[in-house]
């Protein structure tokens, strides 16, 4: 598997797991959920640009395969190559035109998954050009 540090996430889609869950480590699966969870935690903390890609790993928490672990892997790489961003706040540029300025994107695509005609969808809030809110499902 070849990483690009400047993707989040690496281009093959991830698919289910098609083993049986009975076969499934259980010290396994803790650690992957594990790891899901701290990215979370970043994610909610620091980093709004890790929403879609943990949203992803989070759905296959339960049962990750090898595909899914190698996906996290990536994921990891992403984060300790991208140390260095951060969000900055800035002072706003009071106007009477714009005093205080919010602005909202959103996104859908619904029944996206072709396994399992999940539907994904993001939002994003800015107050004064800066980010305020976000959040993926």
């Amino acid at each position: 598997m070849i990483i690009n540090r400047r993707t989040v996430l690496p281009a093959a889609p991830i698919e289910p797991n098609t083993q049986p869950k009975m076969f499934a480590d259980p010290k396994r699966v803790r650690r992957f959920q594990s790891a899901v969870g701290q990215l979370m935690y970043i994610m909610l903390a620091t980093r709004p640009d890790l929403a879609y890609p943990v949203g992803m790993l989070a759905r296959h928490a339960s049962h990750p395969s090898p595909d899914h672990e190698k996906a996290l892997l990536h994921l990891a790489s992403y984060l300790r190559h991208t140390a260095n961003r951060a969000l900055i706040y800035r002072k706003p540029v009071e106007s009477e035109e714009r005093p205080g300025l919010i602005k909202a994107y959103t996104d859908a695509d619904w029944a996206g998954e072709e396994h399992s005609a999940r539907s994904t969808l993001g939002m994003i809030i800015y107050k004064n050009d800066s980010a305020v809110a976000w959040g993926s499902k």
